[in-house]
């Protein structure tokens, strides 16, 4: 790969496959954090901004039915400093499986929840090891940016794994119907109904704010190389690329 002096256009490589993927991106505040400040943080992403400084790596997204609806509209960020206490307050870890696009994206989360809340976070990078056995332990009382697969393309598919919890563990609780609601949209026929069982359901978790979601992963982005073959997983390596100076 090698460097261009500009960002190339998607026109400039017409045999490029772009892509969006069923690969969700999120971060998970921590276990101990109250669910006002984690909607806070939630909050203070600017989807749009985070996608467009990534060359569209990642596209905007703030919930898991919108990777079935295209086009659907994306709340813009909003400040929350009165939640969290400014002076003296020790930054706090934003930890990512380390490589690309997750260093860039940790970054930019890091500046947009600190312009927006106050809250600093010092992005860590940690070892695919780490990554997929400690986040819930070591890691637990850490931000966390976690990507989330689809495991077959259908809008419960993610929803499903939160419903395999304790009853007492059960987003919004035992009463809440949130199990009963995925299993019924798991069964129904009419994607729309679907969607809407989903919708409801993805209220209840989203009320814990255990779960954040801000991106969408592509196959591809417009990248600042020349000769660029698309590897055969479909991942793009943005360690290759300089973030714009805005």
């Amino acid at each position: 790969m090698f460097k261009r002096q500009r960002w190339a256009h998607r026109a400039d490589y017409p045999e490029l496959q772009v892509d969006d993927l069923d690969i969700a991106v999120a971060l998970l505040p921590p276990g101990s954090m109250a669910a006002r400040r984690k909607h806070a943080v939630a909050a203070a992403i600017d989807r749009r901004e985070l996608s467009r400084r990534l060359h569209g790596a990642l596209g905007p997204l703030d919930s898991f039915t919108g990777l079935w609806e295209p086009g659907r509209a994306i709340a813009p960020a909003r400040a929350g400093h009165g939640l969290f206490a400014a002076a003296g307050r020790a930054p706090a870890r934003l930890v990512f499986p380390d490589f690309s696009p997750n260093r860039e994206t940790a970054h930019i989360l890091a500046e947009q929840i600190a312009d927006n809340t106050g809250l600093v976070l010092r992005p860590e990078a940690i070892d695919y090891r780490a990554y997929l056995t400690e986040l819930h332990t070591t890691h637990r009382e850490d931000f966390r940016l976690v990507l989330l697969a689809s495991p077959w393309p259908d809008p419960a598919a993610l929803l499903l794994p939160f419903t395999r919890r304790p009853a007492d563990r059960l987003p919004g609780g035992p009463a809440s119907g949130f199990a009963d609601l995925v299993h019924r949209a798991l069964a129904a026929d009419d994607l729309h109904d679907r969607l809407a069982l989903c919708a409801r359901a993805e209220e209840i978790l989203l009320a814990t704010g255990e779960v954040c979601l801000f991106g969408r992963l592509r196959s591809a982005a417009r990248l600042r190389v020349e000769n660029y073959v698309s590897p055969p997983s479909g991942w793009a390596d943005l360690s290759v690329c300089e973030l714009p100076h805005d």
